[in-house]
């Protein structure tokens, strides 16, 4: 689930150089629970580091932060299917008007 192009191409990097170290920036960190390692920060302070499991369980912030994360996904998803399905109604009654 990579709804952000950069969110593929930072997977995509990691995936080519997997003994690299990859510092990721994103507000969209539901898709990104395949890091190793997350670095929260709240208001520019260190507030937790670990995996998505640990933080997920340990840290009130990251689960908040990460839910509404998903909730936003969703919802921008479902979204772009309602103007797919629009963009396709439209489509065919065009198709189907006469000349």
């Amino acid at each position: 689930m990579c709804p952000s192009p950069m969110d593929g191409s930072a997977h995509s990097l990691a995936k080519i150089c997997p003994h690299q170290t990859l510092i990721v920036i994103s507000h969209r960190i539901s898709s990104l629970t395949w890091v190793d390692r997350f670095a929260l920060l709240d208001q520019g302070l260190l507030a937790a580091v670990g995996a998505h499991s640990v933080l997920y369980a340990q840290s009130a912030l990251y689960r908040t932060l990460f839910d509404v994360s998903v909730q936003d996904m969703s919802m921008s998803l479902k979204s772009r299917r309602e103007d797919q399905v629009k963009d396709t109604a439209s489509s065919e009654h065009q198709l189907g008007a006469p000349l």
